[in-house]
């Protein structure tokens, strides 16, 4: 073998970080302590929750077009995604020595985009794989299906790292249009999936494997075709760009601060930089709405997906009440976790206010004046995606009170918001080591405050989705909610 093709092999050895052989035998022994002792239990009692016979009915005849809506969602989102935290990333060293030299970046960076891919393609055969058991003991799902059903959810794994690549790979024009051309063939084309799961099929019908795995066995080698060409588009600056992201993010995660780390991903502000964000005559509450709009109209791409993840959230509170109520659960649940996340694009002027807290003061108001302020234009997104949504189900034909629970609900995700936002950087005295049987409990601290926005968030969604199924006067307890989580913002603000 020559020595210019050595080289990357030698490169990637000398740049690894050394480290003795126990903390790599540390490494593997807490990987397989938390696959044992959390994963494996956590996989076999998801699959145990999923045997309910309504839930079996819906998974096994799920609604026309549904599991091709989820990978056109999945599709999109890698192409966004790309954008700013691509698969094909190596660090910050090997990126100069190996990306910028003569040799191609198909072979330099194709074994990071194989990690990366084989991570995307596991997790959805996993997903698969969990849904297959549930229904293997419920109904006793043939064998031969869930073959077939495991070998098209790791085609449509690789497709989604495909686009994960491609949306970096691609300018911020023809990354955009890349998504909006995905999402409307996804919606437009009639699912390639094989509609239902538990349909009295093996893998000796032709029909099946024709419609199913053999489709997206070409889908995927088709799609494993364009790999070495997106990857010899990748440039220099913008790889290094995602290299320094990522090792940012990485050094702020290992040390609990994985807000720090996600702000990491976050896109730098390149359109309307000549419009200006201080709008004299308008009343302060309106001039600050207005900035925060301007603020978000300069990264066009995450204020989008923003508005369509609370648009979104609204919709799956909705749906919730369309569902089973032993499957509405999983719609509430995902509202929340994307609401929160949704929001937190909207949130810049909560953290901005937070950062400056104890300075003198700015504009000569309050740090509660500024939130205040701050909260009009998420709140004013809030009530419009509800509305979208309510009148969405209305045509559908479910209930009035699905609308006002979304309403209700996305209104008060933005209060968790700005009480997520209110709490600063981690405490330091969370670091203290808790001695235990099981080693050092700090970690549990840690992970716990880190969460507690996404945990209070899903608690109140699948809360209030399940209240007003029983009684819509349920609902007036979100004035009770919406209370305690001012005084809780009020209370971290003081502190602060």
């Amino acid at each position: 073998m020559t020595g210019p093709l050595r080289l990357p092999a030698r490169v990637r050895r000398a740049a690894r970080p050394s480290g003795t052989p126990g903390d790599r035998w540390s490494a593997l022994y807490a990987v397989a302590i938390v696959t044992l002792v959390i994963g494996f239990p956590l996989v076999r009692s998801g699959a145990h929750a999923l045997t309910h016979p309504e839930v079996v009915r819906f998974l096994s005849d799920p609604p026309y077009g549904s599991p091709s809506l989820l990978l056109t969602v999945a599709v999109v989102s890698g192409i966004v995604v790309g954008g700013t935290i691509g698969p094909a990333v190596l660090r910050p060293f090997l990126t100069v020595h190996l990306a910028g030299n003569h040799l191609s970046r198909a072979r330099t960076l194709l074994r990071p985009f194989l990690l990366a891919a084989a991570g995307v393609t596991a997790a959805s055969v996993l997903l698969m794989g969990v849904v297959a058991w549930s229904l293997r003991l419920s109904i006793g799902l043939p064998f031969g299906s869930i073959l077939v059903q495991l070998g098209v959810s790791a085609c449509a794994g690789w497709v989604v790292a495909v686009a994960w690549l491609c949306g970096q790979s691609l300018s911020a024009p023809t990354r955009a249009i890349s998504a909006v051309v995905a999402a409307v063939i996804g919606v437009l084309l009639p699912p390639v999936f094989p509609h239902g799961l538990a349909a009295d099929t093996g893998l000796d019908q032709p029909s099946l494997i024709g419609h199913g795995l053999a489709a997206w066995g070409a889908v995927a080698v088709l799609s494993a075709a364009l790999v070495p060409w997106l990857l010899t588009r990748l440039r220099g600056p913008e790889l290094l760009d995602h290299a320094q992201r990522r090792d940012a993010a990485v050094a702020a995660g290992s040390v609990g601060e994985v807000g720090q780390a996600l702000a990491t991903f976050r896109p730098l502000p390149w359109c309307g930089r000549r419009i200006e964000t201080i709008r004299e005559g308008l009343p302060f509450p309106l001039a600050v709405a207005y900035r925060d709009v301007i603020g978000a109209m300069r990264t066009p791409a995450r204020g989008a997906t923003a508005l369509a993840g609370t648009l979104t959230t609204a919709l799956l509170l909705v749906s919730a009440f369309a569902l089973p109520v032993e499957l509405a659960w999983v719609s509430a649940t995902a509202g929340g976790f994307l609401g929160f996340a949704s929001f937190g694009a909207m949130s810049d002027g909560f953290r901005s206010t937070v950062e400056g807290a104890g300075r003198p003061r700015l504009f000569g108001v309050s740090s509660a004046s500024l939130f205040l302020a701050h909260s009009v234009m998420p709140a004013s997104v809030a009530v419009l995606s509800g509305v979208v949504a309510s009148v969405v189900g209305a045509a559908s034909g479910i209930p009035f009170v699905a609308g006002v629970t979304a309403c209700v609900c996305a209104g008060l995700l933005v209060l968790t918001r700005a009480a997520d936002s209110a709490r600063g950087p981690l405490p330091v005295r969370l670091l203290t080591p808790i001695p235990s049987p099981l080693g050092d409990a700090a970690g549990v601290r840690v992970v716990m405050w880190q969460i507690e926005g996404t945990v209070v968030s899903i608690c109140v969604t699948v809360g209030f989705v399940y209240a007003a199924r029983f009684t819509p006067v349920a609902l007036a307890a979100a004035v009770v909610v919406a209370v305690m989580l001012v005084l809780w913002t009020a209370r971290r603000l003081r502190r602060g």
